[in-house]
């Protein structure tokens, strides 16, 4: 009986043998520390401007304006939870709330855009 030869099984490559094969598949290339990152400064000016801070407009400055437009029980009742791409999301505690908001809804959106000129919004949601 022939004995197998041993190099025809060994699977462990040295790592000249290594270097060699990534040449060979064009995957020789050493990773770059900066490749794919970007400044700080740049991200957060393209963020700010996006979620409309630049205009100073934040979100007590809303609660703040919001709880003057619809009266002391009803703002204790909602808030405004964010604005977003131009949409002010308002959380109610209740149905019967959502539902008298969604009736008035065109009124408050055109006092919104009056008080808070800065925030940009063009429609009102409001959610439970």
């Amino acid at each position: 009986m022939a004995k197998k030869d041993k190099r025809f099984w060994n699977f462990k490559r040295s790592h000249g043998q290594d270097r060699s094969f990534l040449d060979w598949c064009g995957a020789r290339k050493e990773p770059s520390v900066a490749e794919g990152l970007s400044h700080v400064d740049g991200f957060l000016a393209d963020l700010v401007d996006e979620i409309g801070l630049r205009d100073g407009v934040t979100i007590e400055t809303l609660q703040d304006a919001w709880s003057q437009l619809v009266g002391e029980n009803i703002a204790n009742n909602s808030e405004p939870i964010e604005i977003y791409e131009g949409t002010l999301k308002v959380r109610v505690s209740q149905p019967v709330l959502k539902f008298e908001l969604q009736q008035r809804k065109a009124h408050l959106l055109k006092l919104v855009q009056e008080r808070i000129p800065k925030a940009k919004v063009k429609r009102l949601d409001i959610v439970i």
